[in-house]
């Protein structure tokens, strides 16, 4: 006999949006979540509780001081149809997919006719030793690698991965935290990679206006 928790719910459309940007990115903070319903505090914890009592999601308190983090399940990645696999990273990752999600959601609020593709789609695209960028902006047809660097890299590391990038890509653009902007700006400025561009952090850069 089939039970009622057995039954797979109906998606509305807030789930479905809410569990592709899941399946792409990982994981978000529920802030990240009321922006990418761009709506208020109040609708967005109704959608993500409304999935996690049907098993489509899952919310816990990773971080100290940080908002509630929240990763699909496996059957919510499975009714949204995302293709993607289940994913329960470290926590110590999760600041840098933080990022990369502010990053995203700067970059659609700044472009939003532009494509955001996902490391994960990158992935199954990569040729073998190919570096994949965290995301990849598409735009009037150019293809922009994006990066996030939050930890100062080798140099010889550093130098590697810009050279590959600048060489597949249209353009790069860096968001760097505080610690690694001026090594990546002097790569800027040093002409050897014209299509190379440095940003600070959407996150830091919001601390700053709130100040």
């Amino acid at each position: 006999m089939t039970t009622s928790s057995q039954i797979d719910p109906v998606l509305g459309a807030d789930e479905r949006r809410l569990l592709h940007w899941l399946g792409e990115q990982k994981a978000a903070r529920i802030d990240q979540l009321e922006a990418v319903l761009e709506c208020d505090g109040q609708r967005a914890l109704r959608t993500v509780a409304g999935m996690c009592e049907a098993g489509l999601a899952e919310i816990s308190e990773l971080l100290v001081g940080e908002p509630a983090w929240v990763f699909a399940t496996r059957r919510g990645l499975r009714l949204a149809g995302s293709g993607f696999k289940l994913w329960r990273g470290r926590p110590w990752m999760l600041a840098h997919v933080g990022e990369i999600n502010e990053v995203r959601l700067h970059i659609q609020r700044m472009a939003p006719e532009s494509e955001w593709i996902c490391e994960r789609k990158l992935w199954r695209e990569r040729q073998r030793g190919e570096h994949l960028p965290d995301g990849v902006v598409v735009t009037d047809g150019r293809r922009v690698a994006i990066e996030v660097e939050l930890h100062l890299k080798s140099r010889a590391q550093t130098t590697a991965i810009v050279d590959e990038l600048t060489s597949r890509f249209d353009a790069v653009v860096y968001f760097c935290a505080r610690q690694t902007y001026w090594r990546l700006l002097r790569y800027r400025l040093s002409g050897q990679w014209p299509t190379l561009q440095v940003r600070g952090l959407p996150s830091e850069a919001a601390q700053e206006d709130r100040r």
